[in-house]
This record gives structure tokens, C-alpha cells and sequence, in this order.
């Protein structure tokens, strides 16, 4: 009970991180309904959804990587040294979430369901056998450690799946601008936690940041928003 009750204090802020996530989702199924029936190219607007979920997907990893603990004491008093791990494991499993929202939502569109079953019934199968194995040795942190190895499988899965069935091309600009932008985030995290200004200021300032990354970077820009905003 009280390594479930662990687990479930990261898990909260882990799940109100992934219903922002599930919102864009609902709003891509109908596009991607729609387009898929009248027979539309869909490349275009999966990457440009790649790229606006995923960028904040990545932020979000991010601060809850460097100011989990912070984070978590926003809400709790107790055992938040051992919170902070299992936290920051789960804040990268949505990571791998969003990109499921992206493709799992297209092949959702297009009827894939078959397939998208067994990705998920695979995804179940692991995740059962990963906790069998790394519980009873690790505890909280082995749950949340086979929650991220699962998440990545089946994210991996969607994505093949996806490029597979659409025949979609390898886009090295957009995997060349999202490298670096990764790094870039990550060091920016790390300066501003390791600095001696306010968390308040570091939050403003880390907020600031991603907007300046996005949109200077080439993984977002005001012309990629308006084909979204034209779309919907």
C-alpha cells in the first residue's frame, strides 16, 4: 500500500500532463477522419502535429526530470525522495504516450483496429512480465520502469505501423531540428536548476525559453499553426 501510494503521487501529475494530450488527440481524429475520406495526403499535418505535441511532450520530460521534487512538493509533505524517481520515469513515458496520441489516432482513423489490438494486447503482455520481474527487486521505481520500457515498445510499434501503412518518408530535417532541439532543452533545464535565481524566476524563464525554441528552432512556426488552424 504505501509503494502504491508512491507511485500515485507522480502519477497524478503524470496524468493531468496526458490529458492536455488527449485533447489535441480527439481534435486530430476528426481531421484525420476526414481527410482520410476523401482520400487527402496526411504527411504533412503528422508532422506538423509531430511537432507540436512532441515539443511540449519533450518540455514537460524535462521539468519534471530536473524539478521533480519540487513539483511534488507542491502538493505533499512525505516521502518525496522516494516520489521523485518514479516521477521523473513516468513524466518521459509521455513522451512516448504523445507519439502514440499522433499515430495511434491516424491508424484509429484510417480502421487499423486489428493491428492496433495487438500492439496494445503485446504492450499488456510486456508491461504484466516487466513488473514481475522488476518489482520485487526495485519497488516503486521497477513499476515505473516497466511503464516507460512498454510505452516506448508500443510507441515504436505505432510508428512502424503507421509509416508502414502510409508509406510516409524518413523527414531527416525534422528528425535533424528535433535532436537539437532536445539538447538544447536540456541544457537550458540544466542551467536554470543548478542556478542560484528563484524556482518563480526559473519557471518564467524556462517558459520563456521553450516559446523562443519552438519557434526559432524550425519545430514550430506561426505558417505550420495556420495549416492546423486551416484544417480544423
Amino acid at each position: 500500500n504505501e509503494q502504491t501510494g508512491i507511485y500515485s503521487m507522480g502519477y497524478r501529475f503524470f496524468e493531468d500532463s496526458n490529458n492536455i494530450a488527449y485533447l489535441f488527440a480527439v481534435l486530430l481524429l476528426t481531421i484525420f477522419s476526414r481527410m482520410l475520406s476523401k482520400h487527402e495526403k496526411t504527411e504533412q499535418l503528422v508532422a506538423l502535429s509531430y511537432r507540436i505535441l512532441m515539443s511540449g511532450a519533450v518540455f514537460l520530460a524535462f521539468v519534471g526530470w530536473f524539478y521533480a521534487a519540487d513539483i511534488l512538493k507542491l502538493r505533499y509533505s512525505v516521502f518525496i525522495e522516494e516520489a521523485t524517481v518514479p516521477f521523473q520515469l513516468l513524466m518521459f513515458c509521455f513522451v512516448a504516450i504523445a507519439s502514440n496520441y499522433i499515430f495511434g489516432t491516424l491508424l484509429t482513423a484510417n480502421g487499423n483496429l486489428k493491428a492496433l489490438n495487438i500492439i496494445a494486447f503485446s504492450g499488456m503482455i510486456l508491461n504484466i512480465v516487466l513488473n514481475f520481474i522488476l518489482i520485487p527487486e526495485y519497488f516503486v521505481v521497477g513499476c515505473a520502469l516497466a511503464s516507460l520500457i512498454t510505452q516506448i515498445f508500443t510507441s515504436l510499434a505505432q510508428f512502424t505501423l503507421a509509416v508502414k501503412t502510409f508509406s510516409f518518408r524518413f523527414n531527416f530535417k525534422l528528425l535533424f531540428q528535433f535532436i537539437i532541439y532536445v539538447f538544447i532543452v536540456f541544457g537550458i533545464m540544466y542551467l536554470l536548476k543548478t542556478s542560484d535565481l528563484s524556482l518563480i524566476v526559473q519557471g518564467i524563464l524556462g517558459l520563456l525559453t521553450y516559446v523562443v525554441l519552438v519557434m526559432f528552432s524550425g519545430v514550430l512556426s506561426p505558417s505550420s499553426i495556420k495549416i492546423l488552424l486551416n484544417e480544423r
